[in-house]
């Protein structure tokens, strides 16, 4: 893990599910302007395509806190997508 950067769980409870990471499947960054007008641009997210242990290919991605908004911050799920079924 690079300086800054958090560490991605090897697992996670989601729904009352334990979500095990078998590998990473890519990894960006998203970056946004300064909300008080300074023009500076802050980074605001770091993403992970991730591969689960059940197959599964989940978006996942770490918010960075706000000065005196940290209550957003923290790990979140954007999007899962099942395994393609088996013919």
């Amino acid at each position: 893990m690079s300086a800054g950067e958090p560490g991605l769980p090897k697992e996670f409870t989601w729904r009352k599910e334990t979500v095990a990471v078998k590998k990473v499947l890519r990894h960006w960054r998203t970056a946004g302007p300064c909300r008080h007008g300074s023009g500076e641009m802050y980074l605001r997210k770091h993403w992970y395509e991730i591969e689960t242990a059940s197959g599964k290919t989940m978006k996942v991605y770490f918010q960075k806190p706000t000065k005196g908004k940290g209550k957003d911050a923290g790990w979140w799920v954007f999007s899962l997508k099942n395994k393609p079924a088996e013919t």
